[in-house]
């Protein structure tokens, strides 16, 4: 061994563009261990400008997850964090191109380790129906390419899973107002669509799918600046006519923002503001209150604060329940 010290040697501080488009080029092992390498390089490659981070849903405790680097290379992660295994999936938009990039909706086959990820989008903005795409764990890729009906829309980001069939809320084209939404379902065993109508006494602002006691439940929100009202419909579907139950309504102080969801027999719901000063310097700040409301003893709890100095929209939330499943 010798006993002459290295020379330690100052990073070159490259220009953003050229160090991002060398970066762009490599694979994300590489990303991830350039990142231990210096807190300049840390900072540029964790920034927007380089990398984009879409968490598209979280089931049996997998994390499924959609990356992008300048919005060029992207990649779909299946991510266990207790096990600390991921697998890279081909982005299913670098397969059939469509010039816009559309939602995912992930879901496990019951009593398997076997998982699907589906995907619903236009080739291009002119095209009247929409196509679907599944890839499956046990294939490998997308053994399901087909045609949509007329009715379905774009998978929504607060679509729910429940019996292998995926739900989510969506209108029609010419539904300009959106005052007549309805409630997709697709089925994976059977590759079929179902069209359901939102009950007229449901008709609200805002809507969120949620699992409760697994049964399809649907938040309908109507809220202004000051105080919101909120019902809880049960959606028994059936092939013939779904059935309609509301089990619960009510009203709080404060403008409300779904996601709302069901974790056990409580409602955790986000209460979300936006403030803009103007002045020399237009600043921008929200504010999320996390809450709890339990409708069995009628009581609500605020659980979290959450402030951010700029304008965030919280768009859904997950339920994560820890498992050693494989990706």
């Amino acid at each position: 061994m010798s006993d002459i010290p290295p020379v330690s040697l100052p990073l070159p501080k490259l220009p953003n563009e050229v160090l991002l488009g060398i970066f762009h080029l490599v694979d994300a092992s590489t990303i991830l261990n350039a990142c231990c390498t210096s807190r300049y390089w840390r900072v540029k490659l964790n920034s927007y400008e380089f990398v984009s981070i879409v968490a598209e849903s979280v089931e049996d405790g997998i994390f499924c997850i959609r990356y992008s680097s300048m919005g060029r290379k992207s990649y779909m992660l299946a991510w266990n964090p207790i096990s600390r295994r991921s697998k890279i999936i081909q982005d299913l938009v670098c397969v059939f191109k469509p010039d816009m990039v559309y939602l995912y909706a992930f879901m496990y086959y019951p009593y398997t380790l076997d998982y699907a990820i589906m995907h619903v989008f236009k080739h291009s903005s002119e095209s009247t129906t929409c196509t679907l795409a599944i890839y499956t764990s046990f294939t490998r890729d997308c053994h399901v390419v087909m045609t949509c009906p007329p009715y379905v829309q774009t998978i929504d980001a607060t679509y729910v899973t429940l019996d292998m069939c995926i739900y989510w809320v969506t209108y029609s084209h010419e539904d300009v107002e959106r005052t007549k939404p309805y409630i997709v379902c697709f089925s994976i065993l059977s590759n079929t669509f179902q069209q359901i109508f939102v009950l007229e006494q449901a008709l609200a602002r805002c809507y969120m799918l949620m699992i409760f006691n697994q049964k399809l439940c649907l938040a309908a929100s109507d809220h202004d600046e000051k105080v919101f009202h909120i019902s809880i419909w049960n959606v028994h579907v059936i092939e013939e006519d779904p059935t309609w139950t509301r089990l619960f309504m009510y009203n709080g102080i404060g403008s409300l923002f779904t996601p709302t969801m069901f974790v056990d027999e409580d409602i955790i719901e986000i209460k979300e503001r936006h403030f803009q000063i103007e002045g020399a310097d237009e600043s921008h700040f929200s504010h999320f209150h996390i809450c709890r409301y339990t409708p069995m003893n009628d009581t609500r709890r605020t659980l979290h604060w959450i402030e951010y100095e700029d304008q965030v929209r919280l768009r859904l939330l997950h339920v994560y329940y820890e498992t050693i499943y494989p990706v």
